[in-house]
């Protein structure tokens, strides 16, 4: 019966390291492809090797004082991973680049822990087989309890402890639970049992308050919220400057979106260029808006146009949460927050708007694929009102390898749409990298001269000297288009084409 539940339980164990290990991966290198194809080859590396390792080790010392020894090497592995992850990820981020930094990483922090557990059930395969003669029964019994322990683990990780329990939290519970494994199936060893012990207690109580997960604390970071959510890591800060005070809202390593304090205004440029969709439709009374982040852009635009209703869907509802907490996106009859994947709210709902806003491209270390294509393209098109308008935020170059991702997404969208209007401008909140706001109808862009004859006549909120300038960032040039594909729900390869953009970040 022990080496049933210790098979059981250390099947679990493998799969909750390699689920979580995402989760401390994310806030430095993001939640891309690259990043959980690292993290999978690794562990199957070390799972084999762990196989191999502890087959032959198995047969030279069959006995469950062995197999403790080896539970609690991969215990106090375990402890390691937050440790490793935090300091070497950042080192690596900056000196390797995205994709070899996420990998050797992963090799480091992951390898060990998983290597150790992979022995697990050849050695336990072995002292049962000794005692027993029905080797093949024998032999699948294990190795089923501990591919159940896995699923048991995979499910229990993403349904239950990460949503209600922090990461750090969650390893160093799994590294215990390894080292009370380790003393019960026949570890006799204080002295090493205990060394484990303290090194698994020292690492949880430094790891965990210098939050490593986070941005931190620091004489001008004021952290407001920090916690995993299903989705993300998710922070809000306060942060002090010359200037002044701006709250921001974090996901992962990057920010996505804020206020400047008191005024609660947007703190991103971008945000005041949705007013300009006044100038393609000037009378706009339903508005959707994909993505939350802060809330700042919808609550933007609900002070300045009285008369318009706000749909606001994201699929997080912890950011939904912290926008009504933090940044008074507060749901009422003028606005309303929707819990939902932004393409299945679509497919779900029959409503027509007047502008639809997609904003969640503020990252450019993961970009959910399936939002990207032409397929999710009709789908908004298909829920415009007559003359309604689309307008996406996409950070980005607009040319060579950085500009990929936007290219890619201009072809699509001009499939779709037809002619879009390009403004493209570089602003000191994101640290001087470029925006592109495209904007487009049912039946296309107006181009600068039409835009300036509406700005002359319609009242888009904003100050006419202010809405020209913003006219006059439309780009009129030539976007490459021969040497990057159409985004299809078949072929969006997302994650190559902003790696030219992460490698830089």
């Amino acid at each position: 019966m022990r080496l049933k539940a210790t098979v059981f339980l250390c099947g679990a164990a493998v799969m909750v390291v390699e689920v979580l290990s995402s989760r401390l991966l994310a806030p430095i290198y993001g939640n891309s492809l690259f990043v959980w194809t690292s993290l999978i080859s690794v562990v199957l590396a070390a799972l084999s090797l762990g196989y191999y390792r502890g087959g032959i080790f198995a047969d030279e010392n069959p006995s469950p004082k062995k197999l403790s020894e080896v539970i609690l090497y991969a215990a106090f592995f375990v402890a390691l991973m937050p440790y490793i992850t935090v300091f070497l990820g950042t080192i690596l981020k900056n000196v390797a680049g995205f994709k070899a930094g996420s990998l050797v990483t992963s090799v480091v922090a992951l390898f060990m822990p998983s290597y150790f557990l992979g022995m697990v059930t050849p050695f336990a395969l072995k002292i049962k087989i000794n005692a027993l003669e029905k080797t093949g029964r024998t032999a699948g019994n294990l190795i089923a309890l501990s591919t159940i322990g896995s699923i048991i683990g995979t499910l229990a990780t993403g349904f239950i402890l990460i949503p209600y329990i922090g990461v750090t939290s969650i390893v160093y519970g799994t590294s215990l639970l390894l080292l009370a494994i380790s003393i019960y199936i026949g570890g006799r060893d204080v002295s090493l049992i205990l060394m484990v012990l303290a090194s698994v207690v020292y690492l949880s109580i430094r790891v965990t308050s210098t939050s490593p997960l986070a941005f931190g604390e620091n004489n001008s970071t004021h952290v407001l919220l920090a916690k995993d959510t299903p989705y993300e890591y998710l922070q809000v800060t306060d942060n002090q400057a010359a200037n002044g005070t701006t709250r921001l809202l974090a996901l992962g390593s990057l920010f996505q979106g804020g206020i400047r304090m008191p005024s609660n205004t947007s703190f991103y440029e971008y945000v005041d260029y949705y007013n300009l969709a006044w100038l393609y439709k000037p009378q706009i009374r339903n508005i959707l808006v994909l993505g939350c982040g802060s809330g700042a852009g919808p609550k933007e635009l609900a002070r300045l146009h009285p008369n318009a209703t706000i749909d606001v869907v994201d699929i997080d509802p912890e950011v939904l949460a912290a926008a009504e907490k933090y940044f008074g996106l507060t749901g009422n009859d003028r606005i309303n927050l929707i819990e939902k994947d932004a393409r299945m709210y679509l497919s779900d709902s029959d409503k027509k708007y007047d502008l639809i806003i997609l904003d969640i491209y503020g990252g450019t270390h993961a970009i959910p694929f399936h939002l990207t294509t032409k397929q999710m393209a009709q789908s908004i098109k298909d829920h415009l009102t007559e003359k309604g308008v689309f307008a996406a935020e996409i950070v980005s170059a607009l040319s060579g390898e950085e500009g990929l991702m936007f290219r890619s997404e201009y072809k699509t969208y001009r499939e779709v749409f037809g002619p879009l209007d390009v403004f493209y401008f570089t602003s000191n909140d994101t640290n001087q990298r470029s925006t592109i706001i495209t904007f487009t109808t049912r039946d296309g862009g107006l181009g600068k001269e039409r835009l300036i004859l509406s700005a002359e006549k319609t009242d888009v909120g904003l100050n006419s000297s202010d809405v020209l300038k913003k006219i006059n960032t439309l780009y009129e040039g030539e976007v490459q288009l021969d040497d990057v594909p159409v985004l299809t729900d078949d072929y969006a390869p997302v994650d190559s084409l902003i790696a030219p953009m992460t490698s830089r970040t």
